[in-house]
């Protein structure tokens, strides 16, 4: 599978800052900002997979802090991740994060099933 273009990647960006600004969708956190940086966002997202709101809100400035963007994440050592991690629970998620799934499909044939067992 290939990466999306950059022109793709934006229009997908776009999509879900439009879903998010709908009313009632996204609850207003501090790291969710008009600007929405997304390594942010998945961070705080994966983070909140494993804990509460407020202990996100209390680990995520340090985490950033020592892991800036994707690349610093990427090229750091296990031990100083782990050591970000602390207190979050589930270290098998700091361990071996996993890429984010494939963008979901911009058509999809028919909206229910159209056939029975």
């Amino acid at each position: 599978m290939t990466s999306p273009s950059a022109s793709r990647r934006r229009a997908i960006a776009q999509a879900i800052e439009r879903w998010f600004a709908a009313p009632g969708v996204a609850r207003p956190f501090p790291w969710r900002t008009p600007s929405r940086d997304p390594y942010t966002s998945l961070v705080a997202e994966v983070m909140l997979q494993q804990t509460q709101a407020s202990r996100v809100a209390e680990r995520l400035p340090p985490f950033l802090a020592r892991f800036p963007n994707i690349q610093s994440l990427a090229r750091a050592d296990e031990d100083a991740v782990l050591a970000q991690w602390s207190g979050l629970g589930y270290y098998r998620t700091a361990q071996h994060p996993q890429p984010p799934p494939p963008p979901l499909p911009t058509h999809l044939p028919s909206p229910h099933p159209t056939h029975t067992h």
